[in-house]
């Protein structure tokens, strides 16, 4: 969920490679992991 989160947050600032990653992840994820690490990435983005 942590990875995600990050990988999340990179690919919306711009990086190409961390939404590769981030995609591959995501296929080895519940739906429950995923939303939950798009809420956290969501929470982090407003926060800072």
């Amino acid at each position: 969920v942590a990875a995600h989160k990050w990988f999340n947050i990179a690919a919306i600032k711009g990086s190409a490679r961390a939404a590769e990653l981030r995609s591959e992840l995501s296929a080895a994820m519940s739906k429950v992991e995923i939303a939950t690490a798009l809420r956290e990435a969501r929470e982090w983005m407003t926060m800072h």
